[in-house]
């Protein structure tokens, strides 16, 4: 049986660098899509990660579809956090 892909655009192995940033303090993993979704001890940072997990998927869907360049990472403001993903 088929595993459901938790990210639609991405394999939920596929690796990717998050790096949270709030109140001066910065925190750096490495996690896949699959970690991403369900392994974060506090609401905040899993809605902060996967809201940036999602709008990189956004960003990607639309530039494919475009023809433009396919972007492999951001930085933005997300809840609480500033959010830095990279694919990997």
């Amino acid at each position: 049986m088929r595993t459901k892909t938790y990210m639609p655009g991405f394999k939920n192995s596929q690796k990717m660098r998050i790096i949270l940033r709030k109140n001066d303090v910065s925190i750096g993993m490495y996690l896949t899509v699959k970690d991403i979704v369900f392994n974060f001890a506090t609401t905040s940072a899993a809605e902060a990660a996967y809201e940036a997990l999602y709008y990189l998927a956004q960003m990607r869907r639309l530039e494919k579809s475009a023809g433009g360049l396919v972007p492999t990472g951001f930085g933005r403001k997300c809840g609480q956090f500033d959010v830095q993903l990279d694919l990997v």
